[in-house]
């Protein structure tokens, strides 16, 4: 049986308890067949909980593996683009010294190329500051400030009535969610 049909049968046992004294009046038997079910849907549920609870275990294990290994993968092809990078640096500067444009050979065709032009700053944080006091704000873009959740956190549980009003006014609110602790 499944976890929400023991669930739903825990569920109707519960609600079906009025009818269940009613038909085999109020003797100890009915009573005891009652308890007896309940015992018995408990402790089978108790099972089912127990193995989905050790299937999220080895799921979590094998994520968490999973995590490491994408982690070392990770780690191993930043190098290679690295030494990829370098390498390219490294030709095309020794290209550029002997005057070479092109090398046209069996296993690979280099070439020398220009690159679109692109804007560089002498000192970006001058020019922003220029930008400003110019006027000139068309050059520059804007980001949405980020909520700093964890000061807003603090306002609620201190208690401050007149901040905590305000936060509740802008839409903020304290919540508590619940979850499964597997050990």
């Amino acid at each position: 049986m499944k976890l929400y049909e023991l669930t739903d049968n825990f569920k109707q046992l519960f609600e079906r308890f009025d009818e269940f004294c009613e038909l085999g009046g109020d003797t100890e038997d009915y009573k005891q067949a009652w308890f007896d079910t309940l015992s018995g849907i408990e402790e089978e549920f108790e099972v089912k909980a127990e193995n989905i609870g050790a299937y999220i275990k080895a799921l979590t294990a094998a994520a968490k593996d999973l995590k490491a290994e994408e982690e070392a993968l990770a780690k191993r092809r930043k190098t290679k683009e690295k030494q990829a990078e370098w390498l390219k640096k490294y030709l095309l500067e020794s290209m550029q010294a002997i005057g070479r444009k092109k090398i046209d050979r069996p296993m690979a065709v280099l070439s020398v190329r220009n690159c679109p032009e692109s804007v560089r700053f002498q000192d970006e944080k001058a020019f922003v500051d220029a930008c400003i006091e110019s006027g000139h704000d068309e050059y520059l873009r804007y980001k949405m400030p980020e909520i700093d959740r964890t000061v807003v956190k603090e306002v609620f549980q201190r208690g401050n009535k007149s901040d905590s009003e305000y936060l509740t006014l802008a839409g903020a609110y304290l919540a508590r969610d619940q979850r499964i602790d597997i050990k």
